[in-house]
């Protein structure tokens, strides 16, 4: 649970790499991304496994750009499945590196600070 008060929910994605060479982008599992207005709130939410299929560059680029102009953030939420051996993950965009880059051309910013609301490794069922 990772809240990034003033990132666009579109182009963001967790991504993992690991020893056995697996570079894994937009993570499968449980996971939403949560879209919050400029004071914070909820005001919609993203399946980010049905979001990763849809990859038109001109529709994200423009929404991501209104998001931006709306001081939107993000909050995102949920449980992955990773291998159990060292690696790491991360929150990106690289799994929409044309778009980032037309932002980036475009003169648009985006503010990757955050807030981490909760991690945990292992099952929580057991953990409780």
């Amino acid at each position: 649970d990772i809240t990034l008060p003033r990132a666009p929910c579109n182009i963001l994605s967790l991504d993992i790499v690991d020893v056995t060479g697996v570079h894994a982008m937009n993570m499968e599992g449980r996971l939403h991304k949560h879209i919050l207005d400029s004071s914070g709130k909820k005001i919609g939410t993203q399946d980010a496994m049905h979001e990763a299929l849809d990859k038109d560059i001109e529709a994200v680029f423009a929404s991501t750009v209104d998001s931006i102009k709306k001081n939107q953030g993000c909050q995102i939420e949920g449980e992955v499945q990773l291998h159990k051996v060292p690696g790491n993950f991360h929150l990106s965009s690289h799994d929409y590196p044309k778009i980032f880059e037309k932002l980036i051309l475009s003169n648009h910013r985006i503010d990757f600070s955050h807030t981490i609301n909760h991690l945990s490794f292992g099952d929580l069922k057991e953990a409780q």
